[in-house]
């Protein structure tokens, strides 16, 4: 696991906390302006089926779930700081967790470091325990390569932006 990812036991259940970082080839105010776009991320992320914006702060996401399960949720933003910080926690839904992500600026502002932090509480039981196990393992990854995908995504946006204004 990475070196923030740990499994929490807890009241007889089980929490699964994932932290990815990484840096991004482009200015914090255009990864925050992705990030805050994300009913995009059903393009990009081959586990997510939809995304539909409620409103300003909800959206109802549907993903697809370890076993070909479905998991239905809806996710309400906690927090936002332009160019800092965006968070946000289910409200109802199949998996309870929240999630945020850091940016901070290179000293040149010609990169962002970004830091994602997502706290699962899977479903109870025997079932929920056994995702959790197969979660240290394969959520971490899955984390890691849906991150990286959406870099790659910030990056190619910034270039092609940077390329239209005719600067390198």
């Amino acid at each position: 696991m990475n070196k923030g990812d740990r499994v929490i036991e807890a009241g007889g259940g089980v929490i699964l906390e994932l932290s990815q970082c990484l840096d991004v080839q482009a200015p914090v105010d255009q990864v925050y302006a992705f990030w805050r776009n994300f009913p995009h991320f059903q393009d990009m992320l081959e586990n997510v089926q939809s995304i539909r914006k409620i409103d300003e702060t909800r959206s109802a996401w549907v993903l697809r779930g370890p076993m070909d399960s479905v998991v239905r949720f809806q996710s309400f933003i906690t927090a936002l700081e332009p160019n800092r910080l965006v968070a946000w926690e289910s409200e109802d839904g199949d998996i309870p967790h929240q999630g945020r992500v850091e940016l901070t600026p290179s000293e040149d502002g010609k990169n962002t470091h970004l830091r994602l932090w997502i706290h699962l509480t899977p479903p109870g039981g025997e079932l929920g325990e056994k995702i959790v196990r197969l979660g240290e393992m394969l959520q971490r990854d899955y984390v890691f390569e849906a991150l990286y995908k959406i870099k790659r995504a910030i990056e190619r946006q910034w270039a092609s932006e940077r390329q239209k204004a005719g600067k390198k």
